[in-house]
């Protein structure tokens, strides 16, 4: 019953079971003609109303009892459905007497399944022996004001409220923020379609060594070694459902079938097949080709040129056994073009090689002239013309016309002119 003092409304405290505080709130206000910023109220207890999967009847839980949902497959799988119901006492705020908390932020994260509190650094806090409590209080009104399940699966919540406590019960104040988790539900764990991962094509370089896209090199040739990994067909995995902090279920997506035929392959690819799924290797080092829907590794290939438009810059690595044979001999042209990086176990060139050209190889012939600035890096080198730079171990110039030469041995069989740095000359 409400009480009239100097022309005022009170309310007089009232104890009420209800699914919904926040909506008796409302009905208080139009019972006893109070407004609604005078009244708050207190939870005192509640229950929750829990159906387990199977049985007919709901089963009603006292506090004591929630640790059952603390049991992830329990939580997930079990519960049917989850209310709660609580015993709560109605006050007006004008007879309270005033008790200061710390400032306190709720979060959550998009699905629902994890809550997190922050409760600020604060001087002005006094230290009572219900602070415990009265935070606890606080944090569920909070909750079931946004219809989120309270002492379910909060022990986490529980043992940080408890660290608070003993902090302002000795220092007499709050020393800094504390975050914690307030509860947390389950996770979907995604299910997967089954598909097939292409290995060998992830090792082009699609960015430059500043970041940015390099538009040269688009992957023309992606060489392989014995025994790697060039791609995968994966299995469909079954995920698993999930489940929010409301008490409502999150399901998985089934997986599709998407793969219906596995890719073929020559000789030179084997086969594993675990519980995952089924693996592809090479057989030997060499470039991966596709061809009409076949796969293979192959170890030579002749080109024209190697140029922006029709190949880009080609990298198969030193280590693939991988012969290039680039058969453009016309001397008005480049065999390897400008800004072109190429890089294989071999490398024959029957023509030029342009301005900002790289060459790198164990073995490379150059039936042409390099560049003033091009560059050959190579074990094992012949140049008919070189007007670039050459850094390797041995190389075989038959006309050096300016260029520079680094190696352990050279061997040049005229020069012009150029600069010389070798063991053995």
């Amino acid at each position: 019953m409400p009480e009239n003092q100097n022309a005022q409304t009170y309310l007089e405290d009232i104890e009420i079971e209800t699914p919904s505080p926040y909506g008796e709130v409302l009905n208080l206000v139009r019972k006893y003609g109070v407004d609604n910023k005078f009244i708050d109220f207190e939870i005192l207890d509640f229950k929750t109303e829990c159906k387990i999967v199977g049985e007919k009847s709901p089963r009603m839980l006292a506090q004591s009892k929630l640790s059952v949902f603390d049991d992830d497959k329990f939580y997930v799988e079990k519960v049917e459905s989850l209310k709660q119901i609580y015993r709560v006492k109605f006050y007006d705020l004008r007879r309270a007497k005033p008790i200061v908390l710390p400032s306190i932020a709720i979060n959550a994260n998009k699905n629902l399944t994890k809550i997190l509190a922050t409760v600020s650094q604060n001087a002005d806090t006094v230290y009572f022996k219900e602070f415990d409590k009265k935070l606890i209080n606080f944090i569920y009104k909070k909750l079931i004001k946004v219809g989120i399940l309270v002492g379910i699966r909060n022990k986490t919540m529980l043992e940080e409220v408890a660290k608070i406590y003993s902090v302002l019960r000795v220092k007499e104040f709050i020393d800094k923020d504390y975050t914690f988790i307030v509860t947390a539900g389950v996770n979907v764990n995604p299910s997967a379609d089954d598909a097939l991962v292409f290995y060998y094509k992830n090792k082009n370089k699609s960015t430059d060594e500043n970041d940015k896209v390099d538009y040269a090199n688009r992957g023309y040739l992606l060489g392989v070694t014995e025994n790697e990994l060039i791609f995968e067909y994966v299995k469909l995995r079954e995920g698993a459902n999930g489940r929010d902090v409301r008490g409502n279920l999150l399901p998985t997506q089934k997986p599709k079938v998407t793969i219906t035929k596995m890719p073929e392959h020559t000789e030179n690819i084997y086969s594993k097949e675990g519980e995952e799924g089924i693996k592809f290797y090479s057989k030997k080092a060499g470039y991966v080709q596709e061809e009409k829907g076949v796969f293979d590794i192959k170890d030579e290939l002749d080109v024209n040129e190697i140029s922006f438009k029709p190949t880009g810059s080609v990298d198969t690595g030193l280590d693939t056994n991988v012969t290039l044979n680039v058969k453009e001999k016309d001397l008005t042209k480049d065999a390897i073009g400008t800004g072109m990086t190429v890089e294989a176990n071999e490398v024959n060139v029957d023509g030029n090689v342009a301005a900002n050209a790289v060459v790198k190889a164990n073995k490379v012939v150059i039936g042409g002239q390099t560049h003033a600035k091009a560059l050959i890096e190579a074990k094992d080198a012949k140049i008919a013309v070189h007007i670039g730079s050459f850094d390797g171990e041995y190389v075989e110039i038959d006309r050096l016309e300016g260029g520079k030469v680094k190696a352990k041995k050279a061997v040049i069989k005229s020069a012009i002119g150029g600069e010389i740095i070798a063991e053995s000359v």
